[in-house]
């Protein structure tokens, strides 16, 4: 529903200078000025009686006709002015709740949101539409007008909430309980972190509870969200160092500071690992968004003391996350200078960004300590500064050690060589010194020193002076495969992608058992690897699509199933039990018919058919004729030149709702024939919409909305071959029916019959068949191919942000 929105313009407009000019009366004025032909003079009336508020009483019936209009901006106005009007519009608006065309119904319920507390007699009757009103428009604005009208109200609340906690649902009206549920005070924040959870309305329900936060600085609220301030902190900031502006959440950080350290405190001892790790960070969180704020000093210093510790922790993802999100003073300024000789090269780098962003001479002070040492003291330190400045001298002296005696030093060395940003090395160097030290470190009983040597493979892949070296140390890869660390694993998968050929029975041996792997990015980056392989991996691949619970990972492999063909054709029974699942059905499709298009259509369509009524309809052929595509399109197109009306728009529905199955040479034929039924039917439609038979322009404006999908197809179909000498001529008439198109809902939606304008609204909404959208015309050529992104957070300088390399990848949020 599109709408001209003009609260705005009201406002700016509120010394109108009509209103000085006006008679003793000037409702008797503005009343006959509403009669104008010319619209400028209505649109100024309707204004007028806006401002005049209740004065403005005897022009209610005028203004509640105006509702069932056509005219947008005057709608608008008008529910503006019976709102301002007040309690005497109640009765009028009331009766439009009943209406049968939705827009009609959509501004009764705006009016009594507008007319405020005043309507509250009529909550359970606004309670009833926003539960099971047809509209989802109208659902939503009853949200909005029962939050403004009824605040306190239990039943409201209950019916918020009940929709509010639902998990894994996305609609408008869900979506609108929790917008609204900001009005109702502390009681609203329990259902509002349990709705914070759901990642479908994540944003909606952190808004929300800032909104309580910043509206009711009291204890009761403070009360209700002491518990979930962690949570609340966690989500607020979704993975950025400082909060946004939400002054209430400075306020119970800084009064109730103390107690939420306590929590996070107890939370730190705790056994799981990630539920520790998360408690840890949101203590440099919670100081750094206070710190910034300049609240509370005594608790920012509390939590920093509290957090520093752990800038030792033997998680490298908490130890960035804590570089990047602790507050600078004077104690961490001092714990960042003493990471800069840390073990880590990663951790070093991003402790020198850290003292360097804030105006600390870091590298003073290193060449100071770097010229007071000597022997193996020098080497550490010059390995540490080297990882921060990247000198030339420096990488000489460092590569003219790699045959120092000490494995732990050789280690150091070759990490802070293969740190990004280094200069290229001689290949020889890199090939017997500094790779071989790398795989030995690799089969080091310390995890920290085998992550250091992964990530050091991974950045030389990058530095692109590896890749020649690492396929004779392919069974030494592989070996490490079977590393407790998800991080190790998923760096050596990165890199074991790159030498896929060099052993892929053995790749296949190791790499296939981590597709069942708990961690997702272990997953992610097997199937990677697997991808090139295609044909020896085909069911591996299919399980994953199947039954994997991560979207990336089984519409990655859905992606390139449906590029495999033929090769693919072991998938199939599992791609059709795919198929069944509705958040899978339309890669499934697409795979199916990329793979085994004649074996697949049928079953696609019947699934099709059971799921949209319509479409069993249209489809009223024998089974015989619709198993097989090529006899139901030729079927369909001859529907679509014969019999009467209805008959050839069923077809064309169909057609619309098949066409996504369909070969290239199907498609092209389809658009073919599609395009001048479309520019006939239009032309037809044209006169129908200027009779002045309701009844004739009611169907012209229905049959406008089943020609509109086909249109919408018939673009998918145009725009999805460009370039081809053939198309040209068709793309021009797809132009001109697109202008076509436009101008006949344009006239539908002006209607004097309140049934055109609703078909034209809903030819204007239309969308693509369901899984068009998601996808370009399916088994045509894929736009996939076989090269795969190494990971999707490269980042090229320092490994910060690479996989293994750090950057902010804070822990999960704890989920009571």
């Amino acid at each position: 529903m599109q709408r001209v929105l003009l609260a705005t313009l009201l406002s700016a407009c509120a010394g109108f200078t009509l209103l000085h000019a006006q008679p003793s009366d000037p409702t008797t004025k503005m009343l006959k000025q509403l009669k104008s032909k010319k619209s400028e003079r209505r649109f100024e009336a309707l204004m007028a009686l806006g401002e005049l508020g209740p004065k403005a009483a005897p022009a209610i019936p005028a203004l509640t006709a105006i509702l069932p209009g056509f005219d947008e901006d005057e709608r608008v106005l008008a529910t503006m002015a019976l709102g301002k009007i007040g309690k005497a519009s109640l009765p009028s608006a009331v009766k439009l709740l009943d209406h049968e065309d939705e827009t009609t119904r959509y501004y009764a319920v705006w009016t009594l949101a507008l007319i405020g507390s005043d309507a509250k007699e009529h909550t359970p009757r606004l309670l009833k539409i926003f539960e099971a009103d047809d509209d989802a428009e109208v659902r939503t604005k009853a949200a909005y007008a029962l939050a403004r009208i009824a605040p306190d109200s239990k039943d409201v609340f209950a019916a918020f909430v009940r929709l509010a906690i639902k998990t894994n649902e996305i609609s408008a009206e869900r979506v609108a309980a929790i917008d609204e549920l900001r009005h109702f005070g502390a009681a609203a924040v329990e259902p509002l972190t349990i709705s914070l959870k759901d990642p479908f309305v994540v944003a909606n329900s952190i808004e929300s509870i800032l909104h309580v936060l910043n509206e009711n600085k009291n204890d009761a609220v403070g009360k209700a969200v002491a518990p979930h301030l962690p949570l609340i902190l966690t989500y607020s900031t979704v993975g950025i160092p400082l909060l946004p502006d939400a002054d209430g959440l400075t306020y119970y950080l800084s009064k109730h500071g103390d107690q939420v350290l306590a929590d996070l405190q107890a939370q730190m001892r705790d056994k799981d690992a990630a539920k520790s790790a998360a408690a840890i960070t949101l203590l440099a969180q919670m100081a750094s968004h206070l710190d910034a704020k300049g609240e509370n000093p005594e608790v920012v210093m509390k939590a920093v003391k509290l957090a520093l510790p752990h800038l030792k922790h033997r998680d490298h993802d908490l130890r960035v996350a804590l570089l990047t999100l602790l507050p600078m003073n004077d104690a961490t300024q001092a714990a960042f200078e003493n990471l800069l000789n840390d073990d880590d090269s990663n951790i070093r780098f991003h402790a020198f960004s850290r003292l360097q962003g804030h105006g600390v001479d870091v590298i003073a002070k290193m060449q100071a300590r770097l010229k007071a040492a000597k022997g193996d003291d020098w080497l550490r330190l010059a390995a540490a500064q080297f990882s921060c400045t990247h000198d030339p001298e420096l990488q000489k002296a460092l590569s003219a050690n790699m045959k120092h005696k000490d494995a732990d030093i050789r280690h150091r060395l070759a990490c802070a060589l293969s740190s990004m940003g280094s200069v290229p090395l001689d290949a020889e160097l890199v090939k017997k010194d500094i790779v071989p030290t790398l795989f030995e470190s690799l089969k080091s009983g310390k995890a920290e020193i085998r992550l250091q040597a992964a990530q050091g493979l991974w950045n030389w892949l990058h530095l692109g002076q590896v890749q020649p070296f690492v396929p004779e140390h392919a069974p030494a890869l592989l070996a490490r495969l079977d590393d407790p660390s998800p991080r190790v694993k998923h760096l050596l998968l990165n890199v074991i992608q790159r030498i896929v050929k060099a052993d892929p029975e053995g790749i296949l041996k190791k790499v296939v058992p981590l597709l069942e792997d708990a961690d997702e990015e272990v997953r992610y980056a097997a199937v990677v690897v697997l991808i090139p392989l295609r044909q020896q991996c085909v069911l591996d691949l299919a399980r994953r699509a199947e039954k994997d619970e991560s979207q990336r990972i089984w519409q990655f492999a859905l992606h390139h199933l449906a590029a495999m063909g033929k090769q693919g054709k072991p998938a199939v029974p599992a791609l059709l039990r795919a198929h069944l699942n509705p958040d899978r059905q339309p890669l499934a499709a697409a795979a199916l018919m990329g793979i085994a298009p004649d074996e697949s259509f049928l079953h696609i369509l019947e699934t099709q058919m059971k799921q949209d009524p319509r479409l069993k309809k249209a489809i009223t052929h024998p089974k015989a004729t619709y198993e097989d595509r090529h006899k139901l399109v030729a079927a369909l197109l001859k529907e679509m030149t014969e019999g009467d009306t209805a008959r050839r728009c069923g077809a064309a529905y169909a057609l619309n709702s098949v066409s996504f199955l369909l070969p290239h040479a199907e498609g092209v034929k389809t658009a073919r024939s599609v395009s001048p039924f479309l520019t006939e039917q239009l032309a037809r439609i044209d006169k129908e919409l200027k009779s002045k038979d309701a009844r004739t322009r009611i169907d012209a404006a229905t049959t406008l909305v089943d020609l509109r999908g086909l249109g919408m197809t018939l673009d998918m179909l145009v725009n999805s071959l460009p370039g081809e000498k053939e198309w040209e001529q068709l793309a021009k008439q797809q132009a001109v029916q697109h202008e076509r198109f436009e101008s006949l809902i344009r006239r539908a939606r002006s209607d004097a019959e309140l049934q055109v304008r609703r078909q034209g609204r809903k030819a204007e909404t239309i969308g693509l068949p369901a899984g068009i959208h998601m996808l370009p015309a399916f088994n045509w050529p894929m736009p996939f191919g076989p090269r795969v992104p190494l990971d999707g957070f490269n980042v090229p300088f320092g490994g910060g942000f690479g996989p293994g390399g750090g950057g902010l990848r804070l822990p999960p949020p704890p989920i009571p």
